[in-house]
């Protein structure tokens, strides 16, 4: 999974919609959602004729590319437990609406380890709290 997008965020292949080549990504909806679909003229046009529909545009492809750049450094810099920790403060309130598998691929870790990995926190829990 390269990017998990959240309530009211705007999720697209950008790089598909620019070149106008076939996307190699496809975007899974887990829950009701609403999905627009643009081909690059329409998109353009849109963008000639609205300077605010551009300018929020913008403002969302820039929190997205943060999102994309910070998941990108945690990924490579951070050890599986801290990647867990950081998805589980940053998506608190949804965690737990997100497969194993979902979570395990945005992580860069497979099922099996993210299982071991949430394992390993559990009991070092329950060996804080019983000290």
């Amino acid at each position: 999974m390269m990017r998990l997008a959240i309530e009211n965020w705007w999720v697209s292949d950008f790089s598909s919609l620019m070149s106008g080549q076939t996307s190699k990504c496809f975007i899974e909806a887990l829950e009701d959602s609403e999905i627009i679909r643009f081909s690059k003229d329409k998109w353009d046009e849109l963008l000639a004729a609205s300077p605010s529909f551009r300018r929020i545009i913008e403002a969302l492809t820039t929190k997205n590319f943060e999102a994309d750049q910070n998941r990108i450094f945690i990924n490579i810099s951070d050890p599986a437990e801290i990647r867990y920790a950081t998805f589980v403060q940053h998506h608190s309130t949804r965690y737990n609406r997100i497969s194993l598998y979902m979570m395990a691929s945005f992580l860069g870790l497979t099922r099996a380890y993210l299982s071991r990995v949430r394992r390993q926190i559990v009991k070092r829990g329950h060996a804080a709290s019983s000290a």
